[in-house]
Parts: structure tokens; C-alpha cells; sequence
């Protein structure tokens, strides 16, 4: 696997970082940035699903993203979670109770440029699963 410094990466255990450096004490392993604040996490490379420079092409059905955008509503931007609804091909369906955005071919949707969205955050159904309280 060819990864390069700076790319996005996402482990098969729901974890998105960019890719650090490889850790000199053992090849195997990797480091990726978890948030700007350079907090590391160290993993092996096999667990590794996807690596991108996009971080859209990482995104899943079933992960909640914090997207901010331009609210003709309250005249301002505003932060909202959506849920990724459905992916086909270069498509992605972003939703929640109120409001749908769209990225068509890695592009936002016409009329979802208007709003110029921008994805701030990334919770993966794996981590909501883990942090989740079962009844």
C-alpha cells in the first residue's frame, strides 16, 4: 500500500486521520493525526481501508458528518450533523430532518454551492457504535 504523507486514511476499526509518518521502531506500523490538534494514533498498515488526498472518498453510508453552510433561514451560517444516506459512485447524499446536501462527481450540487457547505467534521458509524449506550 502506497501512502502518502498527508493523505487521509481510514482503519477498519472507524478511525479518520491523516497520515503522519510511519513509525520508525517498526515498519508495520503508522501514525495519523486524529484532529488539528496533532493528537496521534498508531495502527498497523493492514488495517488501513481506504487512503485518499479527498477526505470525501472516505465517507460511508451510515457516518454523520458536521457540515457548516449558509442558512437563508437564520441569515447566517449555522453547524448542522448529517447523516451519509446513500453513496453511488462520486454521489454523495447528505441528510437530516431539514435540510439535504449533495456532492455529484466530488463536487457539490448546483444548487448547493450557493449555501458554500463545508464538511467540519467526521464521526464514523463504527465510533458511534462504540460510544453508544445499548438498552
Amino acid at each position: 500500500m502506497n501512502i502518502e504523507v498527508g493523505e487521509y486514511v481510514r482503519t477498519e476499526f472507524g478511525n479518520i486521520g491523516k497520515f503522519y509518518r510511519p513509525a520508525s521502531e517498526n515498519p508495520d506500523v503508522y501514525y495519523i493525526y486524529i484532529d488539528k490538534d496533532k493528537n496521534k494514533v498508531s495502527s498497523r498498515y493492514d488495517s488501513i481501508v481506504k487512503h485518499s488526498k479527498n477526505i470525501i472518498d472516505l465517507i460511508e453510508v451510515g457516518d454523520f458528518v458536521k457540515i457548516e453552510y449558509f442558512s437563508n433561514r437564520y441569515s447566517k451560517r449555522v453547524k448542522r450533523i448529517f447523516e451519509v444516506d446513500c453513496i453511488i459512485d462520486k454521489s454523495v447524499c447528505f441528510t437530516n430532518g431539514y435540510y439535504t446536501l449533495n456532492i455529484l462527481n466530488g463536487e457539490w450540487a448546483n444548487q448547493d454551492k450557493e449555501v458554500k457547505p463545508i464538511i467540519k467534521s467526521i464521526v464514523t458509524k463504527q465510533q458511534f457504535s462504540n460510544m453508544e449506550y445499548r438498552v
